[in-house]
């Protein structure tokens, strides 16, 4: 996904001083190539599956992940805090567990219905972010969910 991000910076950037469009108008064709992107994975991790069961494809892809993150942030690294790096550990893990869990059930389903499920927690993270004690909340997590603007 920070690979999508950053191509969809560059092609933001492209827009806006080759194409000459506004700032908005730019946005929402970045946003709408980026959601093409993302839908089109649902059936190349499916058809990937044929060669490959979900947990290996799932090794091998947050192994190429770590390899990346190796080669590009390894100095970096360094100077985090252990416990910085503790906490992004855990939520690796469960993002990796997110992951091997959507990827079993594409296995078992169909490409559509996946991402159509995926989709759904778009805006269920806001609304469910309520019953998560002391978790900071802004201003924009009503309107990501379509529901009210003020906190707690």
């Amino acid at each position: 996904m920070v690979a999508l991000s950053c191509v969809a910076a560059l092609a933001l950037h492209f827009l806006r001083e080759f194409i000459i469009l506004d700032r908005v108008t730019a946005a929402y064709l970045i946003l709408f190539a980026l959601t093409a992107v993302w839908g089109l994975t649902f059936p190349l991790v499916q058809a990937a599956l044929a060669s490959a069961s979900p947990l290996v494809f799932v090794t091998l892809r947050f192994a190429l992940a770590a390899g990346l993150f190796a080669l590009l942030v390894w100095p970096r690294a360094f100077r985090l805090q252990r416990d910085f790096a503790w906490k992004g550990l855990v939520l690796g893990l469960f993002l990796c567990g997110g992951y091997a869990f959507q990827t079993i059930g594409l296995a078992h389903t169909t490409a559509a219905r996946s991402g159509f499920l995926t989709g759904t927690l778009v805006p269920m993270t806001p609304l469910m972010d309520r019953r998560v004690p002391r978790l900071r909340r802004n201003r924009y997590h009503g309107p990501a969910a379509g529901g009210r603007t003020e906190s707690r």
